[in-house]
């Protein structure tokens, strides 16, 4: 992730914006949260978060996903979050 983000932060002209959709995810049972550790990155790459958002995942097969994840005992995550970088000027 960092490496990624410092090839971003390289290539965006100051004042410019670069947008990142990302989500938490699981393994081994254990919550991820990879929003987090990508905001960290942007900052450390330099990068000011500028906003942040949540986009709803309008797929049909994000329904699919419910019944396992209540069979599961955790919640059915349905979104994404929308990063919205700004390079400094």
């Amino acid at each position: 992730i960092r490496a990624g983000f410092r090839r971003v932060a390289a290539g965006l002209k100051p004042g410019k914006h670069a947008v990142w959709g990302v989500a938490d995810m699981r393994r081994d049972g254990r919550l991820i949260r990879f929003g987090r550790d990508v905001e960290l990155a942007g900052e450390a790459a330099g990068l000011h978060l500028h906003d942040r958002g949540v986009m709803k995942n309008r797929s049909p097969f994000a329904r699919f996903g419910i019944g396992r994840a209540v069979e599961d005992g955790r919640v059915a995550k349905v979104h994404e979050y929308i990063l919205v970088w700004r390079k400094p000027a």
